[in-house]
Order: C-alpha cells, then sequence, then structure tokens
C-alpha cells in the first residue's frame, strides 16, 4: 500500500464537523415546520390603511395563508391598531373587527367572509378541477394555480390535472402560470371541469439552462448546450441514460466496443466533443481519460452511478460543451460536463405512481461467418492439416480425418455459438408516492432492476429508493435528498464468448447418453486435446460484484429579497464495493497443472473497497431587471474532499467445487500477498459568473472560476479558469420583429479555458515504501517509489465556440456550431535515465487540438393540437478531427517501442507522432497477392515495393473518426398514440478489420474460421485471390492496409410505440389518473459496409421491452 508523509487525522475532525452541521440545519427546520402559525406571537401596527391593504401586510409578516376577495372588501377602512405579543388568530378579529366581516380556518387556510356568512359555516366548499395542456396537447405539470388576489392555490399534478377546493361563492379568478408560457386568467362560476390550453411566452422566458450550479435564461444564453427531457429519453429506450443519450446528441459520441459488446457489467467509453487527452497505455488513469464530468443533482457522480440510475426517475439531462457553458466546473470541466436533473417532488394530495416493464434481450449473431462442420473439414483437407510427417503421423492423422469425416456424416454440425446463450428475461419496477403542501413536501421512491444477459448466468441486480423532505418557511426552503442503491453483477460462468466461437462444428458437446463430455477430441494441426468450456459451468465457477451506495443531498435556499439569493448545498457519498472471483481445481485453466503443483490448483480473488466524499458549496444569486437592462450574477465557493480504499486477496488450492470460501485455501498465490491502495484528494474553489442582457438583444457571459486541489504539484496547487461569450438576438430587433418567417435567429460566440484533473492520486509528491521481508538490525527499511514534481500543473484546454440559432415559421428549427480546442500542458510521462531507478514520472508536455462543426435541424411538419397530433422530423450530425501538435520525449520512446512489438504482432498499434491524429490506423501499404508466389507485396514510402515487412515503412492508412456521424428519425403522436424512430449513422470512418486477421490469414487450423478463408485464400500459383495462404505455418501477418477498410454504416437504433388512454372512460372508474402502455425496441439491426465479427469477448444483443406506467 502507498503511504504518504502528511497525516490524515484531520479528516476525521472535518468530517465530523460537517455532519454536525448537517444534523443542526435540519433539526432547526423541523422544528418550525412543527409549530403551529396559529400560536405565534406577533407585533403588529397598522394607521389609516384600507382593509385589503391590512390584510396584506398582516399576511407578508406572518407567512400564513389567508383568502379573501379583493373586490369583495372593496375600499372598506381598517381601524388603526397597535397590536403587541398576540397570537395570529387574536391579531386577525382584531384587524375584522367591526368591519361587517370575520374569518373562519379551513385546512390551515384563513378565509375571510361576510359576517353574514358565518351562519352558513356548514356550506360545502365547491371543488374546482381540471387539466391544463399546452398548444401540442401535452399535459404541463407543475403549473401553479392560484386564486387571484391571494396565496391560496396549487400545482398541477403529472398528468397537468389540478383541484382546488374553495369556500368562496361568486365568481373566482384563477390564475394559471409556468416558467416559458403566458400566464393565463379564467373567470369560474360553475364546478365543471376545465381545460386551460397554455401557450408559449412571447417574451424571453421559454427555457432555461440548468447548469447544476444555477438556472439561466435559454434567451440570454451564449453558450453551447443541449438539454433532453425525461419524455424525450424515454421516447428512445428505457435500458439506462446512456443508451438513450447515444440515441440524442451525436457531440456525444457513445463508442461500441466490439470485445465487450452487450454486457451489462461492462462501462462504455464516451467522449464529448472528441478525444482530450492521450490514450492510457501505461494504466496512469483512475477511468478514461476522456470521460465527461457527471453531475447529479448538483453533485459529482460517477459513470456506474449514472449507468445504474434509475431513467424513470430523470427529470432532465444537460450537456455543456464549450467554454461559456462549462467553465463554471473549472478544473474538471476539459471533457464536458453531464448535469442530470432528478423529478422534484410536486405538492398535492398523494399520489402513487408505478411504473413496470418487462425486458427481453436477445443474442446478435448476424456479424458472424463461421464454417459449418463439412466446409471445416474439407478446409483442413485442403491445407493437408491431415498429412503427417512420419508414417505412424500420417496414419494418426488419417483415423482423426476419418473420424471426424464420420461425425459430419452422421448429421454432427453443432451450433457453438447457441450453447452459451439465452434469450434473457429481465423486469424493473419503480414505484413512488408525492405527498404535500406549498410549505412541506413528502416524496418517496423505490425502484428494482433485474438485467438478465444474453450469455447464461450473467446479470445485473439494482435495488434502489430515495426518501426527500421540502420544507419552506417565508423566504427559507430546505431540501433533503437521501438515497441508496445496492448493486450485485455476476459474470457467465461459461467463461468469454471467444471460446465458443472457434470451436470446430464437427466436435458435439453431449455423449450419446446425454452426459456433458468434457474432452472433445483433438485439432489437427498441431494434435492438441480440445476441452468443452461448457464444463466450467457445471462447477461452481464465480466471477461476482457487488456495491452499495449512500448519498445524502441538503440544500437550503434564502430568497434575501426579490432578485436575490443564497444557496448552501452539503453532499455525503459513502460507498462499499466487494467482489470474488473463484475458479475450483477441477476448472479447464489448471487441466496442464503440473503434478507437483497438483494441490495448488484453484483460486480465489476476493477485493473489498470503501470510500467516502463530502462537498458543500455555497452560492449567491442576484437578478436585477431595470428599463431594457437585465444583470444575472452568482458568486460562489466550493469544498470537496474524497478518500478511498481497496484491498485484494489472492489464495490457491481448492481442490474441491464445494470450497468456496477462502477460507479453504492452501497459501497465497505464487509470489504473491495481500496487496492495495488507497487515495486522498481534496480541493476548494471559488465561482464568479455575470451574465447582461441589454433589450434581449445584445448579450454577455463571463465566469471566472479558481480552483485548488491536491493532485498537483506544491507549486502549482491553483488554478484559474474563465470563459467569455457574446451573443445577439437578432430576431429581437425592429426589422425583424414583424417578420411571421423568422421567430429566432441568435448569434453566439465564446471562448474560455477549463482543466481537467483524472489520473492517479500522488502524480506529484515523493511516494515512498517500506521494505516488508527484510530488515537490518532489527529496523525495516523505506524505498522511494515515486519522485516528484512541484511544476505538475493542471491540464488546460482553450475552447472557441461560434454558433447560430434559427427558428422559422416555429416549425423549422435550425442549430450549428462550429469548434476548436487546443488541450495544453497535457499530461504525459516524461522518461528519465536508469540511473534514477525510474524509468518515467508525470508532468505537463503535449498539445492536442480538436475541431469540428455539429448540427441539429427540427422540422415539426404537422400540429393539430385539438386531437393531440403532430409529426416531427430531425436530423443531427457532427464531425471531428483531432491533431497531435506537440509531444513529450517519453511519447516518442514509447513509439518506438510500439514499432518493436508491432514487428511481432498482427494487430496495428498506436504510433505518437506530432501533426497526425491520435485516431490514425498505422500500417504498411499493401499492393495485395502476389498471384505467383502467394506472398504480399508492400509499398515503401518512397514508392519502391517489396515482400518484406518494416516498422519504418508504416504510414497513416485510415482514421478511426467518422468524417460525419449522427441521427435522424421522427416521432409522431395522435389521440394518445405515439410513434418514434431514431437511426444512426457513421460515414467515411475507416477500421482495421481483425476478423480477417484472425479468421482467415493467421487462422488456427485447429479450431474454427471465417467462411472466407475457405474460399478468398491463395492455395496455388495463380490465385487471384484477397488473402495468403492460411495455416498454422504462416507467420503472423503484421499490420497492413489490406485490412483497413473503410466503414460507413446505418444503425436502426431505437423504435418506440405507445398508447395513453386518456380518452377511455373506464381509466377514472378504476380509480386511475393515467394508464400508458409502451413498446421499446433498440439495437434492432445494421447496415454495414464491414463485415467484422462484433461482440467477441460478449456478444451484442437486440433489445425490446413492454412498459406499463400507472398513475393513482
Amino acid at each position: 500500500m502507498k503511504k504518504r508523509t502528511r497525516d490524515r487525522h484531520v479528516r476525521s475532525v472535518f468530517l465530523q464537523k460537517i455532519l454536525l452541521v448537517v444534523f443542526l440545519m435540519f433539526s432547526f427546520s423541523l422544528s418550525y415546520a412543527a409549530r403551529e402559525d396559529s400560536t405565534k406571537l406577533v407585533n403588529f401596527t397598522v394607521k389609516s390603511e384600507s382593509l385589503n391593504n391590512a390584510l396584506i401586510k398582516f399576511k407578508d409578516l406572518t407567512g400564513v395563508q389567508i383568502l379573501f376577495n379583493e373586490e369583495l372588501l372593496g375600499d372598506k377602512a381598517c381601524k388603526d391598531l397597535n397590536l403587541v405579543n398576540v397570537t395570529v388568530d387574536v391579531a386577525l378579529g382584531k384587524i375584522l373587527e367591526g368591519s361587517g366581516f370575520m374569518y373562519s380556518k379551513v385546512d390551515g387556510v384563513y378565509v375571510v367572509k361576510r359576517a353574514s356568512e358565518q351562519k352558513d359555516a356548514q356550506v360545502k366548499p365547491r371543488v374546482f378541477t381540471g387539466e391544463v395542456v399546452d398548444v401540442k396537447g401535452e399535459p404541463l405539470p407543475g403549473v401553479t394555480v392560484i386564486v387571484k388576489g391571494t396565496t391560496f392555490g396549487g400545482a398541477t399534478d403529472v398528468d397537468g390535472k389540478f383541484e382546488l377546493s374553495l369556500t368562496l361563492e361568486g365568481e373566482v379568478t384563477l390564475v394559471f402560470s409556468f416558467v416559458g408560457m403566458e400566464s393565463q386568467e379564467i373567470v369560474v362560476k360553475d364546478q365543471k371541469p376545465l381545460r386551460v390550453v397554455l401557450k408559449e411566452s412571447s417574451e424571453s422566458l421559454e427555457e432555461v439552462v440548468v447548469t447544476g450550479v444555477f438556472e439561466r435564461r435559454a434567451e440570454s444564453f451564449t453558450g453551447s448546450a443541449t438539454t433532453v427531457t425525461r419524455k424525450e429519453l424515454l421516447k428512445r429506450g428505457n435500458q439506462n441514460l446512456i443508451q438513450s443519450l447515444r440515441n440524442m446528441d451525436p457531440a456525444l459520441n457513445i463508442s461500441q466496443n466490439l470485445s465487450f459488446g452487450s454486457d451489462p457489467n461492462k462501462l462504455p467509453d464516451m467522449d464529448l466533443r472528441g478525444t482530450s487527452s492521450f490514450p492510457d497505455i501505461k494504466g496512469q488513469y483512475t477511468s478514461n481519460p476522456n470521460l465527461p464530468l457527471f453531475i447529479l443533482d448538483g453533485f459529482e457522480t460517477t459513470l456506474e452511478k449514472v449507468i445504474d440510475l434509475d431513467i424513470n426517475r430523470i427529470e432532465s439531462v444537460t450537456l455543456l460543451k464549450d467554454a461559456a457553458a462549462k467553465a463554471i466546473y473549472g478544473s474538471k470541466a476539459a471533457n464536458g460536463v453531464m448535469v442530470i436533473e432528478t423529478v422534484r417532488v410536486q405538492s398535492g394530495e398523494l399520489r402513487v405512481n408505478y411504473i413496470g416493464s418487462l425486458n427481453l434481450e436477445m443474442p446478435d449473431l448476424s456479424s458472424y461467418n463461421l464454417c459449418n462442420a463439412r466446409e471445416k473439414l474439407d478446409l483442413e483437407y485442403q491445407l493437408g492439416a491431415y498429412e503427417g510427417i512420419t508414417p505412424k503421423q500420417d496414419f494418426e492423422k488419417t483415423q482423426l480425418y476419418y473420424h471426424n469425416l464420420e461425425e459430419v456424416e452422421k448429421g454432427v454440425n453443432t451450433d457453438w455459438l447457441s450453447k452459451p446463450l439465452r434469450n434473457g428475461i429481465g423486469h424493473k419496477h419503480t414505484l413512488n408516492f408525492e405527498v404535500g403542501t406549498s410549505e412541506l413536501r413528502v416524496g418517496v421512491d423505490l425502484s428494482y432492476n433485474n438485467i438478465e444477459g444474453v450469455m447464461k448466468g450473467s446479470k445485473r441486480n439494482t435495488i434502489g429508493g430515495g426518501f426527500t423532505v421540502i420544507y419552506q418557511y417565508k423566504k427559507l426552503l430546505f431540501r433533503n435528498q437521501f438515497s441508496f442503491s445496492t448493486t450485485k453483477s455476476e459474470d457467465s460462468p461459461y467463461g468469454e464468448f471467444s471460446e465458443y466461437a472457434k470451436l470446430n462444428s464437427y466436435w458435439r458437446p453431449y455423449n450419446e447418453d446425454g452426459t456433458l463430455r468434457k474432452y472433445l477430441g483433438v485439432g489437427p494441426v498441431l494434435s492438441e486435446k480440445v476441452y468443452n468450456p461448457l464444463f466450467n459451468a457445471t462447477i461452481n465457477t464465480t466471477y461476482k460484484k457487488n456495491y452499495t451506495d449512500y448519498t445524502n443531498n441538503t440544500y437550503l435556499e434564502w430568497n434575501i429579497q426579490p432578485g436575490m439569493k443564497l444557496v448552501g448545498r452539503v453532499g455525503l457519498t459513502n460507498r462499499i464495493s466487494g467482489g470474488e472471483e473463484f475458479l475450483p481445481g477441477s476448472h479447464l485453466k489448471f487441466i496442464n497443472t503440473a503434478e507437483d503443483d497438483f494441490f495448488k490448483r484453484g483460486s480465489y480473488k476476493q477485493t473489498y473497497g470503501k470510500s467516502f466524499s463530502v462537498s458543500s458549496d455555497i452560492n449567491l444569486n442576484y437578478s436585477h431587471n431595470w428599463d431594457k437592462h437585465i444583470l444575472f450574477a452568482n458568486l460562489g465557493a466550493n469544498i470537496r474532499s474524497s478518500n478511498s480504499e481497496e484491498y485484494i486477496h489472492s489464495a490457491v488450492g481448492f481442490p474441491n467445487d464445494k470450497m468456496d470460501n477462502i477460507i479453504f485455501a492452501k497459501q497465497y498465490a505464487d509470489n504473491s500477498k495481500p496487496t492495495g491502495s488507497e487515495s486522498i484528494d481534496r480541493e476548494v474553489g471559488a465561482l464568479l459568473a455575470v451574465n447582461y442582457s441589454y433589450d434581449d438583444r445584445y448579450l454577455a457571459d463571463f465566469s471566472l472560476r479558481a480552483s485548488a486541489s491536491s493532485q498537483f504539484g506544491s507549486d502549482n496547487r491553483w488554478g484559474t479558469f474563465w470563459s467569455a461569450g457574446l451573443g445577439w438576438n437578432v430576431h429581437n430587433e425592429a426589422f425583424f420583429k414583424e417578420s411571421g418567417v423568422v421567430r429566432q435567429l441568435r448569434l453566439r460566440a465564446s471562448m474560455g479555458y477549463t482543466g481537467s484533473q483524472n489520473f492517479n492520486s500522488y502524480q506529484g509528491m515523493l511516494l515512498y515504501n517500506y521494505f516488508t521481508d527484510d530488515s537490518y538490525l532489527d529496523f525495516i527499511g523505506t524505498y522511494l517509489e515515486g519522485l516528484a514534481n512541484s511544476k505538475l500543473k493542471w491540464q488546460q484546454k482553450f475552447d472557441t465556440n461560434y454558433g447560430i440559432d434559427v427558428n422559422l415559421w416555429g416549425r423549422l428549427n435550425v442549430k450549428f456550431d462550429y469548434y476548436r480546442s487546443v488541450t495544453n500542458n497535457l499530461l504525459t510521462d516524461i522518461t528519465t535515465p536508469p540511473s534514477l531507478g525510474f524509468t518515467s514520472y508525470k508532468d505537463n508536455l503535449g498539445k492536442l487540438l480538436n475541431t469540428g462543426y455539429e448540427f441539429n435541424v427540427n422540422y415539426l411538419v404537422l400540429s393539430r393540437p385539438e386531437d393531440r397530433m403532430s409529426l416531427n422530423v430531425f436530423v443531427a450530425g457532427t464531425s471531428n478531427k483531432n491533431k497531435i501538435k506537440e509531444i513529450s520525449n517519453s511519447l516518442s520512446s514509447l513509439t518506438s517501442s510500439q514499432d518493436k512489438e508491432a514487428a511481432k504482432s498482427n494487430k496495428p498499434f498506436v504510433r505518437f507522432v506530432e501533426g497526425q491524429s491520435l485516431n490514425a490506423i498505422w500500417a504498411v501499404r499493401s499492393k495485395g497477392i502476389d498471384p505467383s508466389s502467394g506472398k504480399e507485396v508492400f509499398v515503401r514510402p518512397d514508392g519502391t515495393l517489396t515482400d518484406t515487412w518494416s516498422a519504418l515503412d508504416q504510414v497513416v492508412c485510415g482514421d478511426t473518426e467518422p468524417k460525419l456521424m449522427g441521427n435522424v428519425g421522427f416521432t409522431f403522436e395522435y389521440k394518445g398514440l405515439s410513434v418514434s424512430f431514431t437511426g444512426l449513422y457513421r460515414i467515411g470512418e475507416y477500421m482495421y478489420n481483425q476478423t480477417l486477421v484472425d479468421k482467415v490469414e493467421n487462422a488456427q487450423l485447429n479450431y474454427n474460421v471465417d467462411k472466407r478463408a475457405y474460399y478468398d485464400a491463395w492455395l496455388k500459383e495463380g490465385d487471384n485471390v484477397q488473402f495468403k495462404s492460411i495455416g498454422a505455418w504462416n507467420k503472423p501477418t503484421q499490420a497492413t492496409s489490406r485490412f483497413v477498410q473503410k466503414l460507413n454504416e446505418f444503425d436502426f437504433s431505437a423504435l418506440s410505440i405507445g398508447y395513453d388512454f386518456y380518452r377511455f372512460g373506464f381509466v377514472e372508474k378504476c380509480g386511475l389518473e393515467r394508464l400508458q402502455l409502451q413498446f421499446n425496441m433498440n439495437d434492432i439491426g445494421k447496415i454495414s459496409s464491414v463485415q467484422i465479427e462484433r461482440g467477441t469477448s460478449y456478444p451484442f444483443a437486440r433489445y425490446c421491452s413492454v412498459t406499463l406506467n400507472v398513475n393513482f
């Protein structure tokens, strides 16, 4: 375990203080919640005021709810009063004394009425109901509904419905208001259900951008950001958030791993607007160095937690792309930011929502093109695999051939690909409870997700839940969110899928009596024994992992005055993880174990980890409007601390498959002992953000963040990051205002610096360790483990962005962005002389350039709100290029060592060359196979030909970054029916077809091969074919342009069909507010110009689900 020279004992004291503060804040808020308004003692003075004004002042002073009709009170005067230390009830009685009015209290609300009406106090209250929708007929949840002239009211539920109970008689005016919509007043005379349609506001309030720190008006925002709603996510699939986002914004490039396929226990790789860091060849990073920063409800989180997050809990996701949008996160924002907001608890009567899904995963083996039993046997015979060198060997091989031929003639043609696979049937459930008033709201949610992978035995189960309390007292708003999740995952005991894909079809898995065969046969070339991988699944082979996460986020908002708000937040996260890997002694891995090591067969690996983080920030928001000026400013500070530990124990000696606990081990693994690692990271920072808008035409943004981190050298703890943006709302100019065509035309430009620090802790510190197996005079010694670098500083990324947003006729939306980013002070390894005892240390030397553009076009073809009918088509795309501008001497040295490895390998290797792309495919150019000799003809850089491969002749033969990629699709809705489709396209990408190398040209004849080896490989002089002669005697085919292929593909990615039963009376008769059914299908099929095996370690899968959504 690594040790540090500084003590860590202050950590516990610091955390205790934080917890104490949170506890006191919570207790303080609850103590206020428990008090009754009617028992408060108040002081109230009024002189020469109307009764209307007196009641308004009293309501503002006490914060109690008072319902009265301003028109009914008219100009009636209130007598002068000077009340000291009286209760609310007494004070209100004094105010109304002699006025001819009295009050009654209904559900905590004071209702003022004429004194003559008091005798009719038993009159039942009037109940007003209805629903609020937008112009498309979609329900609007969270719309505020109040009685004009009062603060009494409520809000619409998730289906846009509301219910108000009033004791007022006569006409009542209800006011409906919602962010981004025009407020509407409706005079109500009777209790007939209302249907209210709110239109988009003509003012600049139609959208807000959620940044995770504060919310910004979209109309005045100069940054580049994409916001996706929960409804849009669910139309692209309900597996998880990342799967749905893959179909939304192409700027977020979520790559499909050709090895891991659809493994539910593997995390995807992704980048936002290209690669910002060098690949992690030496394992120096804690995770993929190009991952964006993930923010969940205002606090930093991990990709794994995002993957396991219940997608039904998500309210919105915002991708912050350029400096003006992401610079508020400073030191961690270089790769972009993903801001996730969960559903907020709404006020109203008790609501229960249940969402249940039945999911089916089906293996997708369409990319495999293997020989059947007869084809493989014929190929082996043609290539002389059954010809021996000696008479004895020739006899044995002939016998083997006829044995295999006999099996083929008997009809043996085993589909080995299907043996470890299944149709995985899983299910997920979400149950949510909400209840509360405008002052106190409570929400409880529970979720369960069972994922059954397509490989037998692979699964992932997640149980989650949460408890939310929101309490508002006058100008204070307290919110506390507690959530937990526990995930248990198991990898398939059947092993890797490639173990089955390589088996010959003339081998049968079972004996004639139905018992499993452990020994399959002999390979025809090397005469090696081949065993049945199905056997490993019958002996208690175990691959398990689990983690439990507890998170508590506390928020306190103080609305100091109109336009000024102070927000404090504290987040605590505790995580405990574990894992075990058990291979009994009978596992095929130990089949060739030496007799001396017989009792060491079997292995057990146990891991245990824990981590804890605390994060806190405080932000002061100020906004002010005067004349044509709008100013927004935010001043904040943050502090964060996290620590983690992990322990690993590896043991051997488990002869029995029932001895599946480490206590049965014979000993630790050879040359092994308990190992582990630990890390501590701390950071502090300050933030200033300012936005100015003049007449909603001319816009300006500026942000400045200063951060300090323990990750960096002692001389460079602090880093400063800034951004500036300008915008012009051309559509608000006088010459455009009367245009019926151009509804929006905004020009944007921004630039700024952000940073990243996604690498292991202590890279800038002097590290040492102890000698634990030797001593001198009974004293143990220490040795250096890492060099210090006091100059190590932030990796900085300078972004520039130019964008335009256009809306024509209110139907056509076009968004286009061009960006250029330069990563400076790139973190790389510096080679050191061997005499120092270290090969390298971390420093800032390197520069990387990314340029590209992205666009999004959305057209509303048809809209008929009265029938809830609409048709929308969309297309989006992005193109990115990167180029290495500068590299360190260490990377130059690494390129040389990579070239040496490439000479012995049949795969292309990464090379770092200034002026070239990180995604370049390096290979030697080829003219093809010489028909006369069967040898490959290479082209040197000077144009001369040779049949000898050399690493010095490698050139760039393609780039794995597509010239253009994106999505295209449509959404259609009609009277409750909804249909949507999304397809993904990639154009102009290049890839190295490793299948043609491994399964054709370098195929091992002992095992199955691709069918192309059967008909397109060189056999004799004059053959004009694509591949060299195959067989075990050939040398590996080094990286060659013959296998670099241009990839153009279209992926039928997502289909969704849903129906809302809002028009059917049985829904209400069953006591339901809403009933919906939805069918989703993902990864339906693919059209590709390259045929390559996909999912070699774990196959890809097609996914479909049926979802039921019920609101009670």
